[in-house]
């Protein structure tokens, strides 16, 4: 089951591409559990619900698929068989193929498995050729496919350091260690993966801004720097000695800080992913120790999207708006988000299902970075934003 826990980010993405939102009558399924624990449940701000997620994987031994009908392939007879074996291979309910000429079945199709693998590489393999595995644009061992290692990441011991600028929701420091959100200070202040920020003996650390302790304790308003203001306007919203919030597009300012208009209408973006090497069982994404095909998908009560398939990436890059115009009621009713794996007739959710997030007023305008989880073990990192509809 998914895990994942969500916190606001300030360094942004440039969002590119069109949306891939469609419009229907479905909202989010419901499902057992509401809380962030390691087997279930999400956090935006507050609990999420856990769901099913929607695998095209055939039953093993049936070969049907979710909704009743035949995902492996047709035997001679008409009768669905899963589809996974050699001599009865396919999918999608496609009639069963023999697998020839050195071919195997994976995932339902007949494919020659490369001369490079475990059994003959230590290294990575990029097709037929094994490499050694210690240059960032060829990262792995023991056979495994080959990855190229995101900007500003090192290829050590056969695995992609990832960066702290990807996998950080509160600041990094100097030498790039991560100092999360729920571990703020006033030597080390900071959201979105900023550099983080030494606020001095005199100020403390309060919602990733550095405020006077002075005014923080003293202040029923919001503080800037060491000035208490009332923080009842939207450019300067606050209250009980907080940092001062600038209200943008879509909020107001309320008794409680920044609050989300109901009608008002946003896109939400799907930015990038970091994708875990191997799921927790230490398997490989996809067959011949392949890396996986991951795209991500989401949906609102009346609407639901998802973005283009990036084949072979650990860190795939969408910059896509996946919903567009929708309203915070259809936000706050519950944003059901996943990342899967495309592969031919057997799509599957990375993690085991998806997760709904409780959506608060304070992740409006804002990056959001969601954990998925599986048995304590992180599966992927997406960053997603909510910003303001462009048209």
């Amino acid at each position: 089951m998914l895990a994942a826990g969500c916190d606001d980010a300030s360094s942004e993405p440039t969002p590119a591409g069109s949306s891939g939102a469609e419009d229907d009558d479905g909202g989010t399924s419901g499902g057992d559990g509401t809380t962030a624990a390691a087997d279930g449940g999400a956090d935006a701000g507050g609990d999420a619900t856990q769901t099913g997620g929607d695998d095209t994987t055939p039953d093993p031994d049936t070969g049907a698929d979710e909704t009743g009908g035949c995902g492996g392939c047709l035997d001679d007879a008409g009768a669905c068989q899963p589809g996974t074996v050699d001599d009865a291979c396919g999918a999608l309910g496609d009639a069963c193929v023999a697998c020839e000429d050195g071919a195997v079945c994976a995932e339902g199709e007949c494919l020659v498995p490369p001369a490079c693998g475990p059994d003959n590489c230590d290294g990575c393999c990029d097709g037929d050729t094994c490499l050694d595995g210690t240059d960032e644009a060829a990262c792995g061992q023991g056979g495994d496919q080959c990855s190229t290692c995101p900007d500003e990441s090192a290829c050590e011991a056969g695995a992609c350091e990832v960066p702290c600028e990807l996998s950080c929701d509160g600041c990094c420091t100097e030498d790039g260690v991560c100092v999360g959100a729920d571990a703020q200070s006033s030597g080390a202040c900071g959201l979105g993966a900023s550099a983080c920020v030494d606020c001095g003996a005199d100020s403390t650390c309060s919602d990733g801004a550095c405020v006077s302790s002075a005014c923080a304790e003293s202040c029923d308003g919001c503080c800037d720097g060491d000035t208490c203001l009332d923080g009842s306007e939207d450019d300067a919203c606050g209250a009980d000695g907080g940092s001062c919030s600038a209200c943008g597009p879509g909020l107001f300012c309320g008794s409680t800080g920044c609050l989300a208009e109901l009608d008002a209408e946003w896109d939400v973006i799907a930015y990038q992913a970091v994708i875990a090497p191997t799921d927790p069982n230490g398997n490989t994404w996809d067959s011949f120790n392949g890396l996986p095909d991951p795209y991500a998908v989401m949906s609102v009560p009346g609407q639901s999207g998802e973005t283009a398939v990036i084949d072979d990436e650990l860190f795939p890059e969408w910059n896509e708006v996946v919903l567009t115009n929708v309203t915070t009621t259809q936000l706050q009713a519950g944003l059901e988000l996943g990342v899967r794996d495309s592969d031919f007739g057997f799509d599957t959710t990375l993690g085991g299902s998806t997760a709904v997030l409780e959506i608060t007023d304070a992740d409006f305008n804002e990056v959001l970075l969601i954990t998925g989880t599986l048995d304590d073990v992180d599966v992927y990192t997406i960053f997603i934003g909510i910003e303001p509809a462009a048209g």
